[in-house]
C-alpha cells in the first residue's frame, strides 16, 4: 500500500515536464489557479471556484450513470463510455489550448484589454469572462471523467 502513494501524489496533484534538461512538477490546481487569478476578480473567482466544484460533481456522476444506466451489454457499456470521455476531452483539451494560445504572461496584466475588455473581469461587467468560466468547469467536469 505505502508504494502506491507517489502514485496518488503524481496522479492528483503533479504533472511533469522536461524542459531545459530538468525535471518541473507542476501543480494543475496552481495552473488554473493563476488563470482565476490574473483573469478574474475576488467575487468572479469565488464563483469560479463554485462552479467548478460542481463540474467535478457532475462530471462524476454522469460518468457513473454511463457505465451503468445505458440500455447496452457491458462490453458495449465501457466501449461507448470511454468513447465518449475520449471525444469530451479532445473537444475540452481543444478548446483549452485555443485560450491559451491569446496570451501569455508578459501581455496579460492588470489593466490590461484582454478580449475587448480591462482586466480584472468582474462576473457583471464583462461579456468576456462567460467563456472561461465555462471553460474551466468543462475542464472539471472531464478531469472527473476518468
Amino acid at each position: 500500500m505505502l508504494l502506491l502513494f507517489p502514485m496518488f501524489f503524481s496522479s492528483n496533484y503533479c504533472r511533469s515536464l522536461l524542459t531545459h534538461h530538468r525535471l518541473l512538477l507542476i501543480s494543475v490546481y496552481a495552473y488554473q489557479g493563476s488563470i482565476t487569478s490574473v483573469l478574474f476578480n475576488g467575487r468572479t473567482r469565488a464563483l469560479v471556484s463554485l462552479l467548478t466544484g460542481l463540474g467535478s460533481i457532475t462530471g462524476s456522476i454522469v460518468i457513473g450513470l454511463l457505465t451503468d444506466k445505458l440500455p447496452f451489454k457491458r462490453r458495449n457499456r465501457a466501449v461507448v463510455s470511454c468513447l465518449i470521455v475520449f471525444l469530451l476531452t479532445a473537444a475540452v483539451w481543444g478548446a483549452g489550448l485555443g485560450f491559451q494560445v491569446q496570451f501569455n504572461r508578459n501581455n496579460v496584466a492588470l489593466g490590461t484589454i484582454f478580449k475587448g475588455e480591462p482586466l480584472p473581469w468582474d462576473l457583471k461587467m464583462s461579456s468576456a469572462a462567460g467563456g472561461p468560466i465555462t471553460l474551466l468547469m468543462a475542464c472539471e467536469f472531464d478531469e472527473l471523467n476518468f
